[in-house]
């Protein structure tokens, strides 16, 4: 019963931190994208040239402020490598080659955990 709700909880966090890391690195890409549209808006139309260049510049602020989100999602990245490969190879029972870069400290030898049941 333990081990079940572990498994779980451990689970919903590899799906937490990959939602945060996926969606952290699609807001960077859309706002450091997304500056240029409204550059390009003011240059073609002389009317909205203010109203465009300043969304243009606050964009462009909070791109050039979110250069943590490289960190945070390396950082993540790592989590869910320590998070994810025993969970992985506690679920791969049937294969040990699966599991071997995870937990196996070489091709030789075979936990019990990766070992077929």
């Amino acid at each position: 019963m333990l081990l079940r709700i572990w498994n779980s909880l451990e689970e919903g966090l590899v799906a937490l931190l990959l939602a945060v890391m996926t969606l952290l690195t699609f807001f960077y890409v859309v706002v450091t994208n997304l500056y240029n549209v409204f550059y390009d808006l003011g240059d073609a139309y002389p009317a909205l040239e203010t109203p465009a260049f300043a969304v243009g510049d606050w964009l462009l602020g909070i791109g050039q402020e979110m250069t943590w989100s490289l960190a945070m999602t390396t950082t993540i990245f790592a989590w869910l490598i320590f998070l994810a490969s025993p969970t992985a190879c506690a679920s791969a029972r049937t294969s040990a080659s699966i599991c071997w870069c995870a937990c196996c400290p070489s091709p030789g030898s075979v936990p019990a955990v990766c070992s077929a049941a």
